[in-house]
């Protein structure tokens, strides 16, 4: 019998890896990946072999499938799956779980019983919830008092300066961090029903960075000192009109940290070749060094353990000071001069 591949997109190949992982019942978790082997281009000699499944029933399968969908295929032996939601009651439960935040899967069959007067358990809700669109992830935070409209003017403006910009002249996008020498937790594949446990210290000792990022030239200027205030910022200012000593003027893009405004600082910048653009208040998504600390860490505190606080110091110094075609090239693409704009939320 000639049973030909199955196209499916991509978003329908995940579903279905999805709905296998999520599956208890053997034969329903062996139907599914039926269909991803054969959407793979496997034939039907090798899925006997690797599910023990003859020619005939494959091809019931792959019938089922295609006719009716995944729901039908599995419903045999699957119980609590959306067979009990009408269409139109699981299009209503979408729009409503897109516009309310539920942290468990027990409060949406607590909605789902009230609403509809339909009884589910939380492990079948999830695969429900699977299966109409949606992930359990974390929500992401943004400034409450970030304001679109003022973003937008200074992308205009930061679109302005870069297009007139005289080829001796630098852009610099500046910004403090203050690591803590502790590991911090982070995303990592591990074996599902185990645990990864990792040493950490006692997180008092930090280090307190002021850092630069040219967009021109990938430059990076990274300085660490005993505190960032108006003493640092004019030494980190020194340092950069060092670096830069050919060029006419230092554009550095920062944001109102008091420093920055402090008497000292201004006077400096009197005599200076540095002038200051100033961000939109609460906008840290338009500064593109943003992205570099979030690299840092990434590949410095995620999930690394330093024994000794010299060690983490140095580790630190070491990144910065890369110059590999890799770093670079991640570099290029991570710090490229692409804002996002916040969302305007309610």
């Amino acid at each position: 019998m000639d049973i030909e591949r199955i196209k499916l997109t991509g978003t329908e190949l995940k579903t279905l890896e999805i709905q296998h992982r999520a599956l208890h019942d053997k034969k329903a978790a062996d139907k599914v990946k039926a269909i991803i082997l054969l959407s793979k281009g496997w034939t039907y000699q090798q899925i006997e072999e690797a599910l023990l499944l003859d020619e005939r029933t494959l091809a019931r399968y792959k019938e089922i499938y295609l006719r009716e969908g995944l729901d039908t295929l599995i419903s045999v032996k699957y119980h609590g799956g959306m067979a009990k939601l009408s269409d139109d009651q699981i299009i209503h439960l979408q729009k409503h779980v897109d516009e309310t935040l539920y942290s468990t899967a027990a409060e949406v069959c607590e909605y789902v019983r009230k609403t509809f007067h339909i009884e589910y358990k939380a492990h079948s809700m999830v695969k429900v919830l699977v299966r109409i669109g949606f992930s359990y992830k974390k929500t992401k935070a943004l400034p409450g008092k970030a304001e679109t409209e003022n973003q937008e003017i200074f992308i205009g403006e930061y679109k302005e300066l870069r297009t007139s910009l005289p080829d001796n002249d630098r852009i610099i996008f500046c910004d403090a961090v203050h690591p803590t020498y502790n590991m911090m937790p982070g995303y990592a594949w591990i074996r599902t029903g185990s645990e990864r446990y990792m040493k950490s210290n006692e997180g008092r000792k930090h280090l307190n960075l002021v850092g630069g990022y040219c967009p021109q030239d990938q430059g990076i200027l990274v300085r660490n000192y005993e505190t960032v205030n108006a003493t640092s910022i004019i030494s980190f200012f020194r340092d950069l009109e060092k670096k830069y000593s050919e060029a006419t003027k230092i554009h550095v893009i920062v944001d109102n940290a008091r420093y920055h405004h402090a008497k000292d600082v201004q006077n400096y910048l009197k005599k200076s070749r540095i002038q200051l653009v100033w961000l939109p208040a609460y906008s840290p998504n338009l500064n593109l060094i943003e992205r570099l600390w979030k690299m840092f860490k990434e590949h410095v505190t995620y999930n690394k353990y330093y024994p000794t606080f010299e060690e983490f110091k140095e580790k630190t110094i070491k990144f910065f000071h890369q110059r590999s075609g890799p770093f670079k090239e991640k570099l290029s693409s991570l710090l490229s001069e692409r804002f996002q704009l916040f969302p305007a939320l309610t």
